[in-house]
C-alpha cells in the first residue's frame, strides 16, 4: 500500500530523463579521460537497479594513478547504485552475506590494500559474482552443522592504483582514469546529503516498479554488433539494453556505449596458441 500511495504522488520519469540527470551530476563533479565514460558510469548506476533481470552485470574496474578521482566515482556511485555500500578492506563473510542479505550494490576502494588472507577468497567472490546464479558454500548452524549456499550475484565497482588480475579484468569493464585539470570539478565534493542525489534514486526506484517488464524485454532483444561476442557480449548486453530504452525516450548514449565496447574488445588479450590449438 504504502509503494502504491507513493506511485501515485507523481509520474515516473523516463530512462531519458533519469540517465541524463546522472550524466549531469557526474560531469559537474568528475573530470573523465571521455565524454563517452559520463554515459557509462550513468548507464551502469540505472542498471543496477533492474540487475536481477539480467543473466549477468559487468564490473567496474577504476584504475590510476593516485589523485585521479577513482574514489570520487565510487562516492557518486555509492549515492546513486542501487543499494550502493562503499566497503574498504572487507572480509570475504562480510561481502557474501552483505550480498545475501541485501543484493547491494558493492563498491570497493583501494583493492590492493585487502589483508593477504583474505584476498584470494574476495577475488573468487569478485570473479564469480558477476553471473546469476553463483554461490558461495558455507556451514552454518552448530549442532548439527548444515551447507548453506550464499547468493554472490551482485553489482560490483573496484578501484585500485593498478588494473586487477586477468582473470578478474576479464569481467570487468575498464575505466582507466587521468587526473584532472578543471579546479571547479577537482575540487567539487560529493554530499550524500545533496537533494539532487535523492531525486536521481527517486527515479530509478519508479523506474524498477513501474518499467522493469520493458528492460527485461529489451534484453531479449536489443541489437548487438556482431564483433561483440562471448564474455564481452555478455558483459556489455545489460548496459546497451537499458541505454537503447533511453534512446526511445530521445536520448542518443548507445553510440558513446558502442565505442567503449569496441575499444574494449580490441585491447582484450588475444587467445594464445596453445588456447587456441585446444
Amino acid at each position: 500500500a504504502d509503494v502504491e500511495a507513493w506511485l501515485l504522488g507523481a509520474d515516473a520519469p523516463t530512462f531519458a530523463e533519469v540517465l541524463a540527470l546522472l550524466m549531469h551530476t557526474l560531469e559537474c563533479v568528475m573530470e573523465f579521460p571521455r565524454p563517452a565514460h559520463r554515459a557509462l558510469l550513468a548507464t551502469w548506476a540505472l542498471g543496477t537497479y533492474f540487475h536481477p533481470a539480467f543473466l549477468a552485470f559487468p564490473r567496474l574496474s577504476f584504475s590510476g594513478e593516485r589523485g585521479c578521482g577513482k574514489s570520487k566515482a565510487l562516492g557518486v556511485l555509492r549515492e546513486t547504485a542501487w543499494h550502493g555500500l562503499l566497503l574498504l578492506s572487507p572480509t570475504p563473510a562480510v561481502l557474501f552475506r552483505l550480498v545475501h542479505e541485501f543484493r547491494a550494490t558493492l563498491l570497493l576502494d583501494e583493492v590492493e590494500g585487502l589483508a593477504r588472507e583474505d584476498a584470494r577468497e574476495v577475488v573468487a567472490i569478485v570473479n564469480a559474482g558477476y553471473k546469476a546464479g553463483a554461490t558461495v558454500p558455507r556451514c552454518e548452524g552448530k549442532d548439527p552443522k548444515r551447507v548453506e549456499p550464499f547468493s554472490v550475484y551482485a553489482p560490483l565497482a573496484l578501484a585500485a592504483i593498478r588494473a586487477p588480475n586477468p582473470t578478474t579484468e576479464d569481467r570487468c569493464i575498464p575505466v582507466v582514469m587521468q587526473r584532472g585539470t578543471d579546479p571547479s570539478r577537482v575540487n567539487a565534493e560529493v554530499d550524500p546529503a545533496a537533494p539532487l542525489f535523492g531525486r536521481i534514486r527517486a527515479g530509478c526506484y519508479r523506474l524498477l516498479l513501474t518499467r522493469w517488464r520493458e528492460v527485461q524485454a529489451a534484453c531479449q532483444g536489443v541489437p548487438l554488433p556482431d564483433w561483440l561476442q562471448a564474455r564481452a557480449r555478455e558483459l556489455w548486453k545489460p548496459l546497451l539494453a537499458v541505454a537503447s530504452l533511453a534512446d526511445q525516450d530521445g536520448l542518443d548514449v548507445t553510440p558513446d556505449l558502442l565505442s567503449l565496447a569496441r575499444e574494449h574488445v580490441e585491447d582484450r588479450v588475444e587467445v594464445s596458441a596453445e588456447g587456441e590449438a585446444l
